[in-house]
């Protein structure tokens, strides 16, 4: 995930600033500025394109523009080395992969690209425009199923507030669940809620181990881990997710009861910090994205590794599956 300082760049006190020092801060400056004109010109052309085709015409240019970035290899996650380096290792050595907020798909195609022939890759995305555009970029891609539905810890339907740029666009990718009203910057749909254990059960999700789980909800952490216990104990996936208190405030949930429960699994939970894994408690604060690990029976726990050292935990766990 992308971090941005929220303050200017930090001077010593009495000390001369170099002129490189100076030159490094009007770059990023600079680089900051051309995110946000950016920005502004993609929420304007969107709406432009809206206005003038309506919603089934903008759902139309943005399938045409996430087939240039595929074609051109720019349809890609904003991840770190280390993240990377783990995702695509992960999905190597995976029978079954989740993708548990898929968006528009960026992951899924992420892993079906990295994955073995004949796996299984699961994309669940409830917001309708974004799932539109997730069966479009994942329709060449056999592997590869996707559900319109937001797993949770129950099933029937669950309100999904969306955000709205200042141009009136949906911001599909930080949409939530919640059962409270939206207010003027948002808009609310109901989609259908399902838990993980539920859709195993009942055998819409077919699962063979070992398997890989990315969660990206929106504050809605707990109640997915919640919903998928059972799931847990029986497959002891690896777990990729994004856990950040204000979005657990937001719904009345909290970032403690999800390391909990990952505890309570049997679970230990890693952060990539500058080209090393620590477990959650020694990482950057600001950190935003995890890895949950099954604790192996054939290795001791460890609070600090290597990226190298983080791959061969990962392939362990991962050959020690049920």
């Amino acid at each position: 995930m992308v971090r941005v300082a929220s303050g200017g760049s930090p001077r010593l006190v009495g000390k001369p600033v170099s002129p490189s020092s100076r030159l490094s801060g009007i770059i990023m400056e600079s680089q900051r500025g051309s995110s946000v004109r950016l920005d502004t010109v993609r929420g304007l052309v969107r709406r432009t394109v809206r206005m003038c085709l309506g919603p089934q015409g903008e759902l139309a240019a943005h399938r045409l523009y996430h087939r240039f970035l595929r074609r051109i290899g720019r349809f890609s996650l904003p991840e770190s080395r280390g993240n990377l380096a783990a995702l695509a290792l992960v999905s190597r050595q995976s029978n079954t992969i989740l993708d548990i907020g898929a968006n528009v798909g960026r992951y899924a195609w992420f892993f079906a690209q990295h994955a073995r022939k004949g796996i299984s890759v699961y994309a669940f995305e409830p917001m309708p425009s974004a799932f539109a555009l997730l069966e479009a970029n994942m329709s060449r891609v056999p592997d590869v199923t996707c559900l319109p539905v937001a797993l949770g810890d129950g099933d029937g339907p669950v309100t999904l507030h969306v955000p709205l740029d200042s141009f009136g666009n949906m911001i599909t990718g930080l949409s939530w669940a919640s059962s409270g009203e939206p207010r003027g910057n948002q808009v609310a749909t109901e989609v259908a809620l399902a838990s993980l254990d539920y859709l195993v059960k009942t055998g819409r999700v077919i699962v063979r181990s070992p398997m890989f789980m990315k969660i990206d909800v929106e504050g809605f952490e707990y109640r997915v881990l919640s919903g998928a216990r059972q799931v847990l104990r029986d497959y002891r996936p690896v777990i990729y997710f994004e856990c950040q208190s204000w979005a657990l405030d937001r719904i009345h949930s909290q970032a403690r009861s999800v390391w909990t429960l990952l505890g309570d699994a049997g679970y230990d939970v890693f952060a990539a910090t500058d080209g090393v894994f620590d477990v959650h408690d020694n990482a950057d604060r600001e950190i935003v994205t995890y890895f949950a690990v099954p604790m192996s029976s054939k290795s001791p726990r460890q609070q600090r590794v290597t990226e190298e050292e983080f791959a061969i935990l990962l392939t362990r766990v991962m050959a020690e599956a049920p």
